[in-house]
C-alpha cells in the first residue's frame, strides 16, 4: 500500500504540473524498485494505460534526477522503458520524443534512460545521437563481412601498387644515374679524375665502372694527406663495399 501511493505520486511528476509538490515524500529518496523491489514497481506498471506508463517513465526520470538516485546500471527508468517499447504500440515519433525527453531532463546517471553507458551524456544526448551511437557499436562488434573481404582486398591492392610505385620510382632513379654516368664517360681522362677528386660527382662513385676507378687511382695526386684523408671519408659507406675498399686501401697513407 505503501509503494501504491508513491506509485501514484511518480505519476503525477511525471505529468509536470504538480513537480515541486510531489517532489517531498521521504519515500522517493531511493529508487522504487530498489526500496520496494523491482517486481512490485512492475506489477504496477503494468496495468497502467500506455499512456500512464509514459508518464511513469518520465516521473522516475525526474525523481532520479531530483534525489540524485545511486543505482549504477541497474535504474528502474530502464526497465520501464524496456517495457513501453516491447508492450506498446506507439509510434516513432512518439518513442523519438520520449527518448529526446529522457535524454534532456535525466539526472547524472549514464545508464539512464537504456541501461547502457554508450548513451550517458557525454556520448549521447538525442534520439539521433543513440542511433548513430547503435550503428558504430554494431559497425565494431558485429561488421559486414562482404564489406571486409572487399576492403582487405581493395588494401592488399594498394600495397601492391605501392610496391609497384617504389620499383617503378628505383628503377627512374637507376636510369637517370645510368645516363649520368654515360655522359660523365664522355668526359676526357684528366676531367673525369679531377670531378672524382673534388667530389663533383651527382651518383656515387662506386657506381662507376671498375677500370674508370683504376685510372682514377692510377692518375690522381693530393696536395697533401690531409686533402687525401677528406677524399676518403666521403666515400660512399654502403654502395658496392668492396670497391669502396680497393680504392681506400689503393690511396692509404
Amino acid at each position: 500500500m505503501e509503494f501504491m501511493n508513491e506509485a501514484y505520486r511518480i505519476v503525477g511528476i511525471g505529468t509536470l504540473e504538480f513537480l515541486e509538490g510531489n517532489f517531498n515524500s521521504k519515500n522517493l529518496e531511493m529508487d522504487p524498485g530498489h526500496q520496494f523491489g523491482l517486481g512490485e514497481v512492475i506489477s504496477f506498471f503494468k496495468i497502467l494505460s500506455s499512456d500512464k506508463r509514459i508518464l511513469f517513465f518520465k516521473g522516475l526520470v525526474l525523481c532520479e534526477k531530483h534525489f540524485n538516485w545511486q543505482n549504477g546500471s541497474v535504474p528502474t527508468t530502464r526497465e520501464c522503458l524496456d517495457y513501453i517499447l516491447h508492450n506498446d504500440f506507439h509510434s516513432d515519433e512518439v518513442i523519438k520524443n520520449l527518448y529526446d525527453w529522457a535524454f534532456e531532463n535525466r539526472g547524472e546517471n549514464p545508464y539512464t534512460p537504456t541501461g547502457f553507458i554508450k548513451h550517458g551524456k557525454h556520448e549521447c544526448n538525442s534520439y539521433e545521437d543513440m542511433i548513430r551511437r547503435n550503428r558504430l557499436t554494431k559497425y565494431n562488434t558485429h561488421p559486414d563481412q562482404e564489406t571486409i573481404r572487399i576492403r582487405r582486398q581493395r588494401r592488399s591492392h594498394i600495397r601492391q601498387l605501392k610496391h609497384l610505385l617504389r620499383n617503378l620510382e628505383r628503377e627512374e632513379t637507376r636510369e637517370q644515374i645510368k645516363e649520368k654516368i654515360d655522359r660523365f664517360l664522355f668526359l676526357s681522362e684528366n676531367e673525369i679524375v679531377e670531378s672524382i677528386k673534388n667530389n663533383n660527382l651527382d651518383f656515387p662513385i662506386t657506381l662507376l665502372p671498375e677500370k674508370t676507378i683504376d685510372l682514377f687511382i692510377k692518375e690522381v695526386s693530393f696536395e697533401n694527406e690531409f686533402k687525401k684523408k677528406i677524399f676518403l671519408n666521403s666515400l660512399p659507406k654502403k654502395t658496392n663495399r668492396e670497391l669502396t675498399k680497393k680504392i681506400k686501401s689503393q690511396l692509404s697513407y
